[in-house]
């Protein structure tokens, strides 16, 4: 029984020390394969955050993603660059629809501003009439 124990107690102590290195490597493979990861998904998404950051810094909407490897992040940098072409496209309907207001209120100053010039003139020469007259 004895013989049979320390038999056991072999094979499992052969069994730790074999499991040690196969551990090891493992790890260390995971740990490969997590940089090649961070690589193929991380980097590509760092750049887009990168492009986003200054795209609020500088309001510069005709930035754009840059091209990015694989079908999801693929579509992810074409989603990111719609979103900028309809903030460009509605900021340039805002600068059209602003230049087009301060025109037209320009334009109703200018008016404003000969009407009252029109009556002040019509104001004095009636006054000058009635004064004339009351001589």
């Amino acid at each position: 029984m004895e013989a049979a124990l320390t038999d056991l107690r072999e094979d499992r102590w052969h069994t730790v020390l074999l499991a040690i290195p196969v551990l090891g490597i493992t790890l260390v493979l995971v740990y490969f394969l997590a940089l090649i990861q961070q690589k193929s998904i991380v980097q590509p998404i760092r750049q887009l955050s990168d492009v986003a950051g200054r795209v609020a810094e500088e309001k510069n909407y005709a930035l754009r993603a840059p091209s990015l490897q694989g079908p999801e992040l693929g579509q992810l940098g074409s989603a990111f660059d719609h979103m900028l072409e309809v903030i460009e496209s509605r900021d340039q309907e805002l600068r059209e629809a602003r230049d087009l207001l301060e025109a037209r209120v320009g334009e109703r100053t200018m008016a404003l501003e000969q009407e009252i010039a029109e009556r002040q003139r019509r104001n004095c020469t009636c006054k000058k009439a009635k004064n004339f007259s009351a001589r």
